[in-house]
């Protein structure tokens, strides 16, 4: 049987470029969206979209049209505000599932309740299939041992010109109010916004900038994978803006539900294509031995949300090819190795750096 695929948030910044990189890609699918009109007007530029729908996760009848589709593409963030009864109800269902999220507590909600449930219908919950998330864990592969135990294992995200979509954007202003995540002493634990700035150098991050605590999913999955005493994210940032960040973030608005309705009625559009593609972006991942032996690998890219949707069409792609499909809740990493790694950067344009045991 032919598998069908529906593209939900496809109306959004990130969801109308997943939709275009799968029309350009000639893989027949399906969209939804909050706003008919626009969801429409977006099927009708769309020469392999099949339908389109009008989709409101808040409504429980909407969920019902998830059964028809063997492969759900969750554009809508928040993850943790507008997405948790889309996997609640796609946990009891046999199904492939793919999201872009950058958010902790969302994707451990997905290991701690719906695990066993997405084992047992043999599904695939894959989360974090963006450019930040889902490089991170295949650089991790490249340069850790899962038969070892490491001192730490810590990723840093750079940006230069850089400007955030209007989910991004969301994402940002809301993340305080759910729970953060730092791996210690070995342990997932959770972590407030740290207080300290590290001085971090890269070869090919220039600037005097510090790296300011930012959680995001990879330290879920790195724990999973390999033996850390301390696993953690950060965003490499000038001194002033770490401390400016830290301070907002402390007495921003404190009721969600008034950030939620203020964000809602925004205008924000996000930057331009020309813009866009001219934002470089810098990942680096460091690993610390105990014996205090340092291996690292930096990758330098640009057009982070087009990176993102040709990511995510890319492996869903790879997976339909695959003979053995992976079941659980899983991160891209786990079931890619390194050739799809090279592969894809080779095709988009990222350059991958790697310095051994500094």
């Amino acid at each position: 049987m032919k598998n069908k695929i529906i593209i939900l948030g496809a109306t959004g910044y990130t969801g109308s470029l997943v939709a275009k990189e799968s029309n350009n890609k000639n893989i027949q699918f399906s969209i939804a969206g909050r706003d008919e009109a626009k969801t429409m007007l977006l099927h009708n530029s769309l020469s392999e979209c099949d339908r389109y729908y009008q989709f409101n996760s808040q409504i429980d009848q909407d969920l019902t049209l998830l059964d028809s589709f063997d492969i759900i593409i969750n554009c809508i963030g928040p993850y943790n505000i507008f997405s948790k009864s889309i996997t609640k109800y796609l946990s009891t269902r046999h199904c492939m599932y793919f999201d872009i999220t950058g958010e902790q507590s969302f994707v451990k909600e997905s290991l701690d309740l719906y695990s066993e449930s997405i084992f047992k219908h043999q599904s695939l919950f894959c989360h974090s299939c963006s450019f930040e998330s889902a490089l991170v864990g295949m650089m991790t592969n490249l340069i850790c041992n899962k038969n070892i135990p490491y001192k730490s294992i810590k990723s840093y995200y750079g940006f230069k010109e850089a400007g955030a979509s209007p989910g991004t954007r969301f994402t940002m202003k809301t993340h305080t109010h759910f729970k953060q995540y730092k791996v210690l002493d070995f342990k997932l634990e959770e972590a407030s916004e740290e207080q300290t700035f590290k001085n971090i150098k890269f070869s090919h991050f220039i600037g005097d900038v510090v790296g300011y605590f930012t959680p995001f999913p990879e330290v879920i999955f790195s724990q999973q994978k390999f033996m850390a005493k301390e696993i953690a994210s950060y965003t490499l940032m000038p001194l002033s803006s770490a401390q400016m960040t830290l301070s907002m973030n402390s007495r921003g608005i404190t009721n969600l539900d008034k950030i939620i309705k203020k964000l809602s009625k925004s205008s924000f559009s996000g930057p331009s294509a020309a813009e866009r593609k001219k934002q470089a972006f810098f990942i680096g991942v460091k690993c610390s031995d105990e014996m205090g032996k340092e291996n690292r690998i930096e990758l330098t890219g640009y057009d982070m949300y087009q990176v993102t949707a040709n990511l995510l069409c890319e492996t869903v792609e790879y997976l339909l090819a695959s003979k053995d499909k992976p079941v659980g809740v899983k991160c891209m990493s786990e079931y890619t190795d390194e050739n799809f790694f090279k592969e894809f950067c080779r095709k988009n344009g990222l350059e991958i750096f790697r310095n051994e045991q500094v």
